[in-house]
């Protein structure tokens, strides 16, 4: 429970934007279209980062029911599930904003690195 409470201060400190599953304005800035973002359950120290080119678009997507119910489904849309299944959802936090792509691949790797030094779930 610490952990998620030093995370959700980090996130607040860190994000550009905080989204609650299917909101459609952030409730703290406008969001560009490169991004690495975070998907967290408050109660947990679980998160997934991720990245995305065309911004929060891609995030929202893990946990569409179409995504969800697929036998294919990804480890991370199977989670929203699962939180969906206990009427729960999960949060969006914008990490970074990025002005073209290029530099995606390696800030996803510097936060994911990032997030398993403090102990985070992922």
């Amino acid at each position: 429970m610490i952990l998620g409470v030093l995370m959700l201060l980090l996130f607040t400190a860190v994000g550009e934007a905080v989204y609650s599953r299917g909101m459609s304005t952030p409730l703290v800035a406008k969001v560009g279209k490169f991004i690495i973002y975070l998907l967290h359950h408050p109660s947990s120290s679980d998160v997934y980062i991720g990245q995305s080119i065309r911004g929060i678009k891609r995030p929202k997507e893990h946990g569409l029911r179409h995504n969800v119910e697929k036998a294919t489904a990804s480890a991370v849309s199977r989670w929203a599930g699962e939180l969906q299944s206990r009427g729960e959802n999960y949060e969006i936090v914008v990490l970074e904003e990025f002005e073209s792509e290029k530099p995606l691949n390696a800030a996803e790797r510097f936060y994911i690195a990032y997030f398993r030094s403090i102990g985070a779930s992922l």
